[in-house]
């Protein structure tokens, strides 16, 4: 860094070195982002996805605002003042470029999820409801990263943070028993679709219902009785599942008529279709 600043000094002064490495650092922003969405996203619109297209309207604010941190650190350096203040200043700047990229590789990587997933849906028949617990997920890992990135950054030790968070996790893990199983009980359903919103189905031959909603930990089903019940998922997944709606949309009901013997059966069965 310090042979780099050497190399742009301009004038004796720092200071006038510092302001000028700002305002060209803003100059040099300005001009790579008017290049990204002039030109670079011209070329984007030419591809059949919409992906990159995407993808470049999240990235390029950040790329600007990159830029002019940097320049802002390097205005800092030429300053040279005391290394505590160089080291809470690059601390700040440094931490607010993490939770600026932090946000675009969400925004980022709920874009590529959402294109994968509506690509293979047709042929794996992996249902979209499944896109938001895949986007949280990597919302976690992406912020669990960020998160170990801004300690780095302030020089904090990030071995006992991880051996705190297995040992954390562990515990979790076995108070959240029932939880996880019903939250991989929902990934298989998601996964294996042994029903969809609408259909009538029977769980173990004694509770039928039309599926109202389909979670993470549970699914709800109404009764015909017009009752709302709650199943688990994890008990969901090691039940008799019997969709009355599959193939086929149309739902087949027995009930039973007492008819007095010697009815006419034309006539029974007329007055039982009006």
């Amino acid at each position: 860094m310090t042979g780099l600043i050497e190399s742009f000094n301009i004038s004796s002064s720092p200071y006038i070195n510092a302001l000028l490495s700002v305002i060209g650092m803003i100059i040099v922003a300005k001009i790579i982002d008017l290049f990204i969405v002039k030109i670079v996203k011209r070329f984007a619109t030419f591809t059949k996805s919409d992906l990159d297209d995407r993808i470049i309207e999240i990235v390029h604010k950040p790329i600007y605002f990159s830029i002019i941190i940097i320049g802002i650190v390097l205005a800092i350096a030429y300053l040279r003042l005391s290394q505590k203040f160089v080291f809470y200043s690059d601390g700040i700047l440094y931490s607010i470029l993490t939770v600026i990229w932090l946000i675009a590789l969400i925004k980022v990587s709920n874009a590529v999820i959402e294109d994968a997933i509506h690509k293979i849906t047709d042929v794996t028949g992996l249902s979209k409801e499944i896109i938001p617990l895949i986007e949280n997920v990597s919302k976690v890992v992406i912020i669990i990263a960020g998160i170990m990135v801004i300690l780095s950054i302030w020089k904090i030790n990030i071995t006992p943070v991880l051996a705190s968070a297995g040992i954390a996790g562990v515990a979790v893990a076995i108070a959240a028993r029932d939880t996880l199983a019903n939250f991989f009980g929902g990934l298989s359903l998601f996964v294996d679709k042994p029903f969809k919103l609408g259909d009538f189905v029977v769980i173990d031959q004694n509770l039928r219902g039309q599926v109202v909603d389909i979670g993470i930990r549970s699914t709800r089903l109404r009764t015909l009785d017009d009752i709302l019940i709650t199943v688990p998922n994890s008990l969901l997944v090691n039940s008799k599942i019997i969709n009355e709606s599959a193939p086929t949309t149309r739902t087949r009901l027995r009930i039973p008529v007492n008819v007095a013997y010697g009815s006419d059966i034309r006539v029974v069965e007329k007055i039982l279709l009006d």
